[in-house]
């Protein structure tokens, strides 16, 4: 319901704060305390107790009869307690199979990593506006960065999608929207089961590059931006290539930059949206 409009500030604290309720609440223990209503035996007397508890009472004793039936019953559809093991052996085998998976995922992120530190240690410096650019000499990555390191593609160094292609980075880093990143990655680590984390991580990546595509546009001409921005994506670097929703994640940039007016959110709207 917030894609129609153009706050894409208001969007990313909207994301974020839903990802982190979702964790938090569940986590949060109340206790409710039901008041205990007056028994009636409370008031009886003794002897009247004890006559109703022995007349109630089976004549054999439960452990016995529950020995006996755990033997000799197999008509029942009632677990029987030596059916235990089998339900304790489907329950490690769940266990197991949910971290197993929570490890694969938490590799995956490390290597991911570990893959852009390389990237780093392979590529040469250059400084441009005061910023420090890592330049891939391969030329496998288009544009990417994390935190404050910002990569760049060396084929372009002398070509006028550099500026670009640093503005829009640029943007990235000043917006510290890799901690957006960490922290939506790690909900699908440790959460994975839960598809709506996946989709989160999804609304979050979008926005980020329409928050970004936005702040670069600034000091650019806007027609002159998607243009290059279409461009880019026609080129065959392995990122691209690797993103199969990359065709229509850039129609969809291309369009919001492009679309005049945009619709702005009240503060009155804000607040129901929090509310609710």
């Amino acid at each position: 319901f917030y894609k129609k409009y153009s706050s894409h500030s208001f969007k990313r604290y909207f994301l974020i704060t839903a990802i982190s309720l979702s964790v938090i609440i569940p986590l949060i223990h109340i206790d409710v305390r039901i008041p205990q209503e007056v028994s009636f035996f409370s008031t009886t007397p003794k002897n009247l107790k004890q006559y109703i508890n022995e007349s109630i009472r089976p004549q054999k004793p439960y452990d016995e009869i529950l020995a006996k039936n755990s033997v000799t019953s197999t008509e029942s559809n009632v677990i029987l307690p030596h059916d235990k093991y089998a339900v304790n052996h489907f329950e490690g085998l769940a266990i197991w199979f949910y971290f197993g998976l929570c490890f694969i995922f938490l590799w995956r992120l490390i290597s991911q990593l570990i893959s852009f530190h390389y990237v780093l240690k392979r590529s040469s410096k250059t400084s441009y506006n005061g910023y420090t650019i890592y330049l891939d000499h391969s030329n496998n990555i288009t544009g990417a960065s994390f935190f404050n390191f910002i990569v760049i593609a060396e084929k372009y160094r002398d070509k006028d999608e550099f500026a670009v292609i640093y503005e829009h980075e640029r943007a990235h880093a000043q917006r510290l929207h890799s901690f957006d990143v960490l922290l939506s990655e790690l909900c699908c680590t440790l959460l994975w089961v839960n598809p709506f984390y996946w989709l989160f991580r999804k609304e979050i990546e979008l926005n980020h590059e329409l928050e970004a595509d936005l702040l670069a546009s600034q000091k650019k001409d806007v027609k002159e931006y998607s243009f290059t921005l279409l461009s880019l994506a026609d080129s065959n670097f392995a990122m691209l290539s690797a993103n199969h929703f990359a065709s229509s994640n850039i129609k969809y940039r291309i369009s919001q930059l492009l679309d005049q007016p945009y619709r702005k959110v009240s503060k009155a709207r804000i607040s129901v949206i929090f509310i609710i």
